[in-house]
Parts: structure tokens; C-alpha cells; sequence
């Protein structure tokens, strides 16, 4: 790889690291409706992949209980929130790990 070329991949690395870290901070501002706490702070954002060419950006994240009954209103927030900053399409995945507080939390 040469310089050029290897300079382009640190800026759209730094670029991303960027965009991810906003989409983080729009994020911060949902509160789980149970804790009332921010989900980022609950660590229920696992991952935030920027979608390349048109494809759809993925956020990854946990629910606080399997059964959240507030799992479709926070999905739809999450979705809305990462759309404000990266637009569409977002996709939210749910994944199947079990939540743990963050050390220190509580």
C-alpha cells in the first residue's frame, strides 16, 4: 500500500471513528424507561457498524429483561435517533446476550 493510499484509509478509519462517537452521543440521550438511566450508560449499545455503499448502518444492543415491554418503543427510538445522524437505513439487531450492570453502576 502506498502513502497516499494508506493516508485515505487512516482518514476514513478517523472518519468513522467520528461518525460512530456521534451516533453514540445521540444515543446517550435515551433513557431506559425502567432505570431511567441513559442505555449507553446501561452498556446496552454493543456496537455501531456504519453501513458502506448504501447499505444499512447496524446498531447492535441488549434489553435490560428478555421480556422489556418497552423493547419496540426503544428500538424505534434507537433507530430514529441514528437515522438523525448517519440517515437512512438504520437497522437495529437485538442480540441474544443477558444484560449485566456495568461494574460500579448501582
Amino acid at each position: 500500500m502506498g502513502r497516499a493510499a494508506a493516508y485515505t484509509v487512516a482518514m476514513t478509519i478517523d472518519a468513522n471513528l467520528a461518525k460512530v462517537d456521534e451516533v453514540m452521543t445521540a444515543l446517550y440521550e435515551i433513557q431506559d424507561p425502567e432505570i431511567g438511566m441513559s442505555i449507553v450508560d446501561l452498556d446496552l449499545i454493543k456496537a455501531v457498524e456504519l453501513g458502506v455503499d448504501g447499505g444499512p448502518t447496524e446498531v447492535k444492543m441488549i434489553l435490560t429483561t428478555p421480556f422489556c415491554p418497552w423493547a419496540g418503543e426503544l428500538i424505534q427510538t434507537v433507530k430514529a435517533k441514528t437515522e438523525e445522524v448517519v440517515g437512512p437505513p438504520v437497522k437495529v439487531t437485538l442480540l441474544a446476550e443477558r444484560w449485566e450492570p456495568p461494574p460500579g453502576l448501582f
